[in-house]
């Protein structure tokens, strides 16, 4: 069952069309779908930001794209544009990538009221971010879909598409098509704090910085049996170090907040790493 509903989603984003996608913010995230976009070669691509975020932006495209090995002509497919309005009226697909502190919620009520008719907008979120709650005062709610990728867009093969309460099928079916055409395969998932990827893979985090601190083991036999044991890519704590320790609190704190769950309590030991700068 969970095999066939993967490769339904499958079947819709190998569907191949020539587009314009909007990106707006070109920070870290907003550039590296970008980079995503140019690379796959059938999009154009349209990006709006301050002049300074935006130089960075696409020198940040132009040194992905080298250190993958695509032409750096492509870059031409990238057009800048005056405003989100702009953005909103000359783009087929909308990838809002702006950062929540940048005025996230006020941008997206302008991409809403021009976007095109049936133009999806896919939100890229963090875990703390709801899409239900961000699209709740637009008036086309149902357009607007959450996106998260656990690592940078450009570094992901698989993408949570995130339906909110309000979110249509068709706009997650277009979704899903764009982002397969930037080379990620989808899961579909529910709005709820943290998703699916940093839900359950901060908790398990989390946990094993619980045993540390009972003294259960060392850190290098705590990740060796994870990471040989169990075959898994690597150790629990190698990972919550390459994440880096306040990202994982941070996500611990969020969730433990939002379900009011004994279980999501940050490990003790997990907070004083974090406030020692270890």
């Amino acid at each position: 069952m969970l095999l066939r509903s993967i490769n339904r989603f499958g079947k819709e984003s190998s569907r191949r069309w020539t587009s314009t996608v909007g990106i707006l913010g070109m920070g870290r995230v907003g550039s590296s779908f970008a980079a995503s976009a140019v690379e796959c070669g059938k999009l154009k691509v349209n990006v709006v930001d301050t002049a300074p975020r935006v130089d960075d932006g696409i020198k940040r495209v132009e040194d992905l794209l080298t250190s993958r090995g695509t032409n750096g002509k492509n870059l031409r497919k990238i057009s800048f544009v005056e405003d989100a309005k702009a953005l909103a009226k000359n783009s087929d697909f909308i990838i809002d990538a702006l950062e929540p502190e940048l005025g996230k919620a006020a941008s997206l009520r302008v991409l809403a009221h021009y976007a095109k008719t049936e133009a999806p907008i896919a939100v890229a979120c963090m875990g703390d971010l709801s899409v239900t709650k961000l699209a709740s005062n637009s008036e086309i709610a149902s357009r607007i879909v959450g996106v998260h990728c656990f690592r940078e867009p450009h570094e992901s093969s698989v993408a949570e598409v995130v339906k909110g309460l309000d979110s249509s099928d068709e706009a997650v079916k277009q979704v899903i098509a764009l982002m397969g055409e930037l080379g990620k395969r989808c899961v579909v998932c529910k709005d709820s704090p943290g998703f699916i990827s940093e839900r359950l893979l901060i908790t398990y985090i989390n946990e094993a910085a619980q045993a540390l601190g009972e003294g259960i083991s060392s850190p290098e036999d705590v990740d060796l049996i994870m990471s040989k044991g169990t075959a898994d890519v690597m150790g629990p704590l190698a990972f919550a170090d390459e994440l880096g320790l306040d990202r994982c609190l941070q996500t611990m704190k969020m969730l433990y907040e939002k379900f009011c769950d004994s279980r999501y309590r940050p490990a003790p030991i997990l907070v004083r790493y974090v406030e020692g700068n270890r």
